[in-house]
């Protein structure tokens, strides 16, 4: 629900923003040419085999966050533009995959606006085979410490791996580092071509 009240007894809600796809839970679901003014983008665990495809995400806080076991999931044509709102302000990651989400295709995503959040992608928790391509962030006023791509380990358990991204652009005032790879199982190969 996008509802500012509760719809019973209707008093405001406060501090519960949402967004307009999520929980998850979907098997063999699309969702295709929508268009969204809304606190944040798509969230949720478990989406099987389901496509999302040319939506038009006006958000404050993120493009996708996907969540323990999303799988097999096209997500391409995203177009994600910067939407201010009195919502919370907890920075938080653009592109965040975890949870052993797996054989995820991201691709054509776009973000443009005055986003200044955490990382842009973030992939963690023994998420794998992970292919992001042909994706283009133009955030100007992003300026922190963070990284552009952050791939970690947890705990020594779970390991993220087979990741995959290909033209990739980011245009952003500073950034701490554009790829970090940390955990007790990271090392220092990468393989670009």
């Amino acid at each position: 629900t996008q509802a500012s009240t509760n719809e019973i007894d209707n008093i405001p809600l406060v501090d519960v923003p949402n967004s307009t796809i999520q929980l998850g839970g979907t098997f063999e679901s699309f969702y295709s040419n929508i268009w969204f003014d809304q606190y944040a983008g798509i969230s949720g665990n478990m989406f099987g085999r389901s496509s999302f495809k040319n939506l038009h995400i006006n958000s404050k806080r993120h493009i996708i966050d996907f969540g323990y076991g999303s799988n097999n999931t096209d997500v391409s044509d995203i177009y994600f533009n910067y939407y201010d709102n009195p919502a919370s302000d907890i920075e938080v990651s653009l592109i965040y995959i975890n949870e052993s989400s797996h054989d995820l295709i991201i691709n054509n995503i776009y973000g443009s606006g005055g986003w200044n959040g955490n990382n842009i992608i973030n992939i963690a928790g023994g998420a794998h085979d992970i292919y992001l391509n042909n994706s283009k962030f133009n955030f100007p006023s992003l300026s922190n410490n963070n990284f552009g791509v952050f791939i970690s380990d947890e705990s020594g358990e779970v390991y993220s791996r087979n990741i995959t991204i290909e033209n990739w652009y980011m245009n952003c005032e500073e950034i701490g580092q554009f790829l970090r790879i940390a955990g007790d199982n990271a090392n220092d190969t990468i393989v670009r071509d």
